[in-house]
């Protein structure tokens, strides 16, 4: 019975307008997640902030014991010099194109442009491509 009633409720509204309501808010969501985005979109000091620490982690891991030509590696003025030169390779080499929903990091040296990262709602990813490049050149 109270199936029957409920049944017969629901043939009498008027779904029309609940679809016109669903479509309606899906569409403020969207809205608000769209002005979210534009708002917490990182700025370039923040692209660049990421990758200095990304690589300055990198130098702070030891060489391979193979090479003998570095000497001591472990001095703290040998680290304070590597994050002094890559806090200022990072300032001149990477650039950010901002697209106000999202960024993506550019490094650019000699000539060449590539995309090493993005960012969006508040946060930057740098791309294991970098890891990977970096550590080919450098234990070669």
């Amino acid at each position: 019975m109270f199936f029957t009633l409920f049944s017969n409720h629901l043939n009498s509204l008027n779904f029309g307008i609940y679809k016109m309501k669903k479509k309606s808010i899906i569409l403020l969501m969207f809205g608000i997640l769209l002005i979210i985005a534009t708002i917490t979109n990182p700025n370039t000091d923040r692209h660049k902030e990421v990758m200095k620490t990304k690589l300055n982690k990198l130098t702070q891991n030891p060489l391979p014991k193979s090479d003998k030509k570095l000497g001591n590696t472990d001095s703290l003025s040998g680290m304070m010099l590597a994050e002094k030169f890559v806090n200022k390779m990072v300032d001149q080499i990477v650039s950010v194109d901002n697209y106000f929903l999202f960024s993506l990091t550019v490094a650019t040296y000699r000539g060449s442009t590539k995309t090493i990262g993005f960012g969006a709602f508040g946060k930057v990813y740098i791309t294991n491509q970098v890891d990977n490049l970096l550590s080919k050149k450098f234990y070669e």
